[in-house]
Formats: structure tokens, sequence, C-alpha cells
């Protein structure tokens, strides 16, 4: 994207509690991003780098961190108790959005903050005697509505992007907790075969709900023209001044496509609605959990109309090796890239870890790395090699992960700059 960040500029969000702010992105320099330990051949494009700044959990009081070093992980009690994580500042500049990548463990959910509204894709995640995501959602959001009481504790929008759990989970709760207005989903419960998704049950009640209290809309790809598909339902914000465009850009096949396989067709993953958020200049685009196969039909219904070129980019499947590709790289060109992941050093918990998937994948990280424009310092962070099998890796580019970084915040401006700010 050919966006640019102006030098000099400085963070015009603030922080509160335990989120601390990684600075504005600096103004790009040519540099190399070859990484010897990776192999990968040096890069001469511009790039941009952002300046990381750690928090203290206990006064919130920012503090440099060096180069090449991470904070040590926090412990699991604290995760399964995470009221220490509290939202970005109350109030929003003039023109200004943020996408909050809430760390609900291994799961998604994203918050999209408006002036006058929020939408909320997916809603976790991990729940076992280490972590709990539906407290770490409840606690975020409570925190947030508390910083935006003129928002009286509604969601515009919220989108349960397919039916396992680690995204649905938490859809019970959030429709019992606050007002929730519209749902959109892929209105799929169960695979060809009549069996059930692991989230099938939370999907479809919170559907009879939204029946009854809400509007609903689901999306099947029938729907999907090249661009993507919009309407009330599916972009109900309307603010003044700086309005967001709202999309889908996919949704359920009822129909098997050409080209896949058996297996994909049966995956709920490849049936995941993807949602593109433009904000002015910015743009964020989260694809759920589609794989390969999905990825082909996506980038060939989508590819000349831009429709995927973004510049943050929540990963498809929490990084796996069968959610990312070159070619969706090439049709997104990313600036920044988030994962939705459990905290991999975490190794008890059962089979809803991203210690037992192997997420995020090596393989995968490295496309992605390779593909970003902006950059950050040095961290050391733990990538998969294969389910439960994991080795330490260097990270320079602007890649963040919420079981590397805890809960991500981004801000988007409508000039087409963004800031970032992450837990730890």
């Amino acid at each position: 994207m050919a966006n640019e960040v102006p030098s000099g500029s400085s963070n015009a969000s603030a922080t509160i509690g335990a989120i601390a702010a990684l600075g504005m992105l600096a103004a790009p320099t040519a540099v190399s991003v070859a990484n010897a330990q990776r192999g990968r051949a040096p890069r001469t494009a511009e790039s941009a780098e952002v300046r990381c700044i750690g928090a203290s959990a206990d006064t919130g009081a920012a503090k440099e961190t060096r180069p090449g070093t991470r904070k040590p992980a926090r412990t699991p009690g604290l995760h399964a108790h995470p009221g220490d994580v509290e939202p970005a500042a109350s109030r929003l500049a003039e023109g200004e959005m943020r996408a909050h990548y809430i760390d609900v463990g291994q799961g998604v959910a994203t918050l999209y903050e408006f002036s006058c509204g929020v939408v909320l894709v997916d809603t976790g995640g991990e729940v076992n005697g280490v972590f709990d995501s539906d407290r770490a959602l409840e606690n975020y959001l409570d925190q947030f509505f508390l910083a935006r009481p003129e928002l009286s504790r509604t969601i515009d929008l919220l989108v349960l992007s397919h039916p396992h759990i680690d995204h649905a989970h938490g859809a019970p709760l959030v429709t019992s907790k606050y007002t929730v207005k519209n749902v959109v989903t892929d209105g799929l419960l169960k695979d060809p075969h009549g069996q059930s998704y692991s989230g099938s049950e939370q999907q479809q009640a919170l559907e009879e709900w939204a029946k009854a209290h809400a509007k609903l809309e689901t999306i099947s790809t029938k729907k999907v023209p090249k661009g993507g598909k919009t309407d009330g339902v599916i972009d109900p914000i309307a603010c003044a001044g700086q309005d967001p465009q709202i999309r889908v850009l996919w949704g359920a096949s009822e129909e098997q496509p050409e080209g896949w396989s058996d297996a994909a067709f049966k995956d709920a993953n490849n049936h995941s609605v993807a949602l593109r958020v433009d904000f002015g200049k910015a743009s964020f685009l989260t694809t759920g959990d589609l794989e390969v196969d999905a990825v082909r039909s996506v980038v060939a219904l989508h590819g000349t109309s831009h429709a995927l070129d973004a510049d943050v980019w929540e990963v498809s499947h929490h990084g796996s090796a069968n959610g990312t590709n070159q070619a969706i790289l090439d049709a997104i060109t990313p600036q920044i890239a988030t994962l939705g992941t459990g905290d991999p050093a975490r190794t008890t918990g059962g089979a809803f870890t991203a210690f037992a998937f192997g997420h995020p994948r090596e393989d995968a990280v490295d496309l992605i790395l390779g593909s970003l424009t902006r950059k950050r310092p040095d961290i050391h962070v733990l990538a998969a090699t294969g389910q439960k099998e994991f080795e330490s890796i260097d990270v320079n580019e602007a890649l963040c992960a919420t079981g590397w970084d805890g809960t991500v915040v981004i801000t988007g401006r409508g000039d087409g700059t963004y800031s970032v700010q992450t837990e730890r």
C-alpha cells in the first residue's frame, strides 16, 4: 500500500492500565530486512519501523524495551484472570478508529471501535484450567464500555465468522451482557454429512436469539459479488464526519466450489465470513479461518477489484500452515498483520491451545514477514514447526500476535496512518 506515515508524528492515542504504546510508525527509510536465521533473501523496499515501548502491568508506567528482548510471559493465573488488561484511552481523536485484537487465548475476538459505535467479530476462545476466554472477553468489554459510557453497552454488529468453538464460545455471554442490534453469521450449522461443528450450538443459539431480539443476516457466497456486499445489517455504523464502510467478502458455500477437495468443503473454516473495514484511507481485513482452497476462491473472486488490498490483515486461521499463501499476501499487500493465538508457552490446557495446534507455524510466519512493509524492533518469540513443537525465532517486521504481545490495539486514521499498542 502507498500510504505513508508523516515523520515526527506523535502517538495520538493515550493508554491506560496495562496496555502499552508501541508508538507511531516512523517515516519509511531504506533498510534491508534480511534475516540470516531464517535464510530469507534481503529485501530493499522501503520500510517503516514501529518503536516498541513496554509498560508495567502494575503501574502502567512506560519504559523502553531494548530491541532483541522480550518481557517474560505472564503467569497462567494472570492470564486466567485478566482484570489488569484495560482498553485504550476513552476518547478517539477526530478522524480515528481502533481495532482491538483482544487476547482470548487460542481464538479470536476483534472489536472495531468508531466514534459512534462498535462492531465485534468473533467471541473467542480458549477455556480450560489455566485460561478463561469468556472472563477475559467480559472484563475487556466491561472496561471498554466504562470508558465509552455514551455507547450504552451496545454492540451495533456482532459477527460470528464460522461455527468453531474458538470463535463462537463467548456468543451467549455477549448477548446476555450487552445490547446487540445486528448479527451476521455464515448460517452454517452442519457439515455435508449432517455432523455439527464444535461451535454449532453457540451459533445456532445466537441465530435463534437474533431472530427475536435483533436483525440477522446469514452470508452465503452466492450473495457476495465481486468487490463485496454491504447493507444496513452488515454496515449499521453511521458516524458523523468520518463514516466507516463495512463489507463482507466471503461466506458459506452452498455447493462445493470447483477445485475444492471434499475435506475442504466439509471444513467450516473455508466458509468463514470475511470482513473488510474502510475508514478513509485506512483499511482493515479479517478472513476468519479460511484455508488455501477457499483462499484461492476468494482471490479469484475479488483479485482484480482490489477489495482484498488492505493495510492491516488479521491473518487467516491463527497463522496455521494452511491459512496463508503467497497469492493472498500479494492480493492484500499488508503493512501490518495480527495473529489471534494463545500463548505457545502455555503447554497445559488440553486440545484447544496454541501449543496443541502448533500455532502459529513458522513457515506461515516467514511468508507473512516477507510481505510486510512495516517493521518493529526485534523480539524473540515462539513459532511452531509442528503440533507441540516450537522453536525461538526473531521477528522485526510489523507482525503482532495475541500469544506473543497480549491484546493488540491498532489505531487507524482517515489519512491512512496507524499506531500500534500492545499489552506487553
